[in-house]
């Protein structure tokens, strides 16, 4: 408790700083912490929730912890950090993700791993098998600058206990990507949750504002329709106007708040 007191301190002054600088300096310091905290196996469980903006979600297995949080810097863009905590029996393993979003050139074809992590904050961990293998589905949010927001779906796996980030488990029109992107205006919100009735992942579909706007992603949003994505045979496959009207477990579509803006 007197650890987390401390961690609480700490992120509120990175919160309340103007300095870049100054917020990254303690910031070094914090995610110290955040690895002391995770690496011990007696933290488990432990949800941080006396620590202001900071996430924490489990897979459903409990089999996997990831603790994630965000930096805003003065030009409205954001810095994310993440920590993978993998338990098995009494043990763990743990792994700190390192954000290189600005120097991924092409971020939907990349395979990534835990040095070259496509940063977002991460709200939902979904597990699936493919070709054998255990892979998790991860939905996040990446606040990309003053004019546009980014909902992500990214796939983690594990090749010889080592975190791999990206994964062709999606049919068209994704087929070739290692992970789906959603890029639209800051003004709006988008939804992006898995939908446990539907058996499905559900999102806004995107359009620009105006016809002339097409491909300017900073002036797209909701268009009042949904689409989804449901594993079927081994892939993720798009089913477009998915009908939500009478749904009433698609609330909470916003989640996670905007985190330091």
């Amino acid at each position: 408790m007197e650890v987390q007191l401390e961690l609480k301190t700490m992120r509120e002054k990175i919160m309340k700083s103007r300095d870049d600088a100054e917020k990254m300096e303690m910031n070094r310091n914090f995610g110290l912490q955040i690895l002391e905290i995770a690496e011990d196996p007696s933290t488990f469980f432990s949800k941080l929730d006396s620590i202001p903006k900071i996430g924490v979600i489990y897979s459903p297995d409990k089999d996997l912890k990831i603790i994630n949080w965000n930096l805003a810097l003065e030009n409205q863009s954001f810095m994310y950090y993440a920590v993978l905590i993998q338990k098995h029996k009494s043990k763990i393993k743990v792994t700190q993700l390192q954000d290189k979003s600005t120097n991924i050139k092409k971020p939907l074809e990349a395979e990534l791993n835990a040095q070259s992590w496509f940063g977002s904050l991460y709200y939902d961990i979904l597990p699936f098998k493919h070709q054998g293998s255990k892979h998790y589905l991860l939905l996040g949010w990446d606040g990309e600058d003053a004019f546009s927001n980014k909902k992500i779906i990214d796939v983690l796996h594990f090749e010889d206990g080592l975190a791999r980030f990206g994964a062709l488990v999606f049919d068209e029109p994704y087929a070739k990507r290692q992970r789906v992107i959603f890029q639209y205006s800051a003004k709006s919100v988008m939804s992006l949750a898995y939908n446990e009735k539907l058996k499905m992942v559900v999102f806004d579909h995107l359009s620009p504002m105006q016809d002339n706007l097409e491909g300017m992603h900073e002036f797209y949003v909701p268009d009042m329709s949904y689409d989804g994505l449901r594993y079927k045979g081994g892939l993720w496959r798009l089913e477009e106007d998915v009908d939500v009207r009478s749904n009433r477990s698609m609330k909470n579509y916003t989640a996670p708040p905007q985190i330091g803006r």
